[in-house]
């Protein structure tokens, strides 16, 4: 009896070889489609476009200038001016981002307190466009410099610019002015 039982183990551990045998390249097929798709959604979700920020702007927030929320600024995000009359002279804007005020009756954005009292321009757009909404610029010695670089689009929406020594508004490229 012991010798039908050492057979009958002999036999399964010889059928067990052969499934496991059987079984491995299986296994590697499983084990190479997972990787792919582990890579494919991690590279899918790498490749997504990240949400735009939002900066908010005032006296009282822990970002209080412009320029400051610009140079932490990335392509698309938005500077939010939330003070009703902020003052900042010679903003500088070298990445594609939105200047958002709150209306042009609600948020005025000005380089002193009195017209052309700081020399030079409010805001200037450098080597990226830059898209302006619902504000006024006032009491520079002058206005924006809008550059509309590399077919990209530089824009005023809903803007009132008045009060400023000289040139308003000085637009080169493509620049659409809206509502302005």
């Amino acid at each position: 009896m012991e010798a039908g039982c050492r057979h009958f183990i002999d036999r399964v551990s010889a059928e067990e070889k052969i499934l496991e045998e059987r079984m491995q390249p299986i296994r590697e097929a499983w084990s190479t489609a997972i990787k792919i798709l582990l890579v494919t959604t991690i590279g899918a979700l790498t490749a997504l476009p990240a949400a735009a920020a939002t900066f908010d702007v005032c006296a009282s927030c822990p970002i209080t200038t412009i320029e400051e929320a610009a140079v932490l600024a990335h392509t698309d995000d938005v500077i939010n001016i939330l003070d009703p009359v902020h003052t900042e002279a010679d903003i500088l804007l070298f990445a594609r981002v939105r200047v958002q005020g709150q209306g042009p009756s609600r948020t005025i954005l000005q380089s002193s307190e009195t017209p052309g009292g700081s020399p030079g321009f409010v805001l200037i757009s450098m080597s990226a466009s830059m898209d302006v909404r619902d504000l006024t610029i006032r009491n520079g010695s002058a206005g924006v410099a809008l550059f509309g670089v590399d077919g990209r689009v530089a824009q005023l929406s809903n803007v009132v610019v008045r009060d400023n020594l000289g040139i308003g508004v000085l637009a080169q490229g493509n620049v659409q002015i809206t509502d302005s």
